[in-house]
């Protein structure tokens, strides 16, 4: 097979390959927006069914409070086998010793289950969003890739 012919099946595939992802980018998108509002109207629920004094920015941390850590944190990594960036989920286990506090306590012991639902929503979202920045990576290369083998194709005509 020449050379320009295998350079364009690469392209090619390459090319479906982006189609691909941008499908999936789009997804990822449009499943980051459900589940974000999702989440909002369980809060306002949450809120009605408590009141609105029980759940409010009241509760929430100020400058004044003491520190704290995030129970769930977004750490990245190069992938060994492409060599390209890769995002992932770290959660944390509940520990007051370590300054790791569950935030949802700031509104009682006994929350509302929407609440709890809410905030599984939001950590849906979170995923989402890494699952969202991981596609755009894997495109970005996969664009990368394009444009060299272009490179490589015009050098060859």
């Amino acid at each position: 097979m020449p050379k320009n012919a295998e350079v364009c099946r690469l392209l090619d595939i390459l090319t479906l390959d982006m189609l691909d992802l941008i499908q999936q980018q789009v997804q990822c998108k449009v499943d980051i927006e459900k589940h974000k509002n999702e989440g909002d109207i369980l809060l306002a629920k949450a809120r009605y069914i408590q009141g609105v004094s029980s759940v409010s920015s009241s509760q929430l941390p100020t400058e004044n409070s003491g520190d704290f850590q995030a129970l769930t944190t977004i750490a990245h990594s190069a992938d060994e086998s492409t060599g390209a960036e890769k995002f992932q989920i770290e959660k944390h286990p509940v520990s007051k010793e370590a300054g790791y506090v569950n935030p949802v306590h700031w509104f009682g012991v006994l929350v509302p289950r929407c609440l709890q639902m809410a905030r599984d929503m939001f950590d849906k979202t979170l995923q989402l969003v890494v699952e969202s920045a991981n596609i755009q990576n894997e495109l970005r290369n996969c664009i990368c890739g394009i444009l060299s083998l272009k490179k490589v194709k015009y050098d060859i005509e």
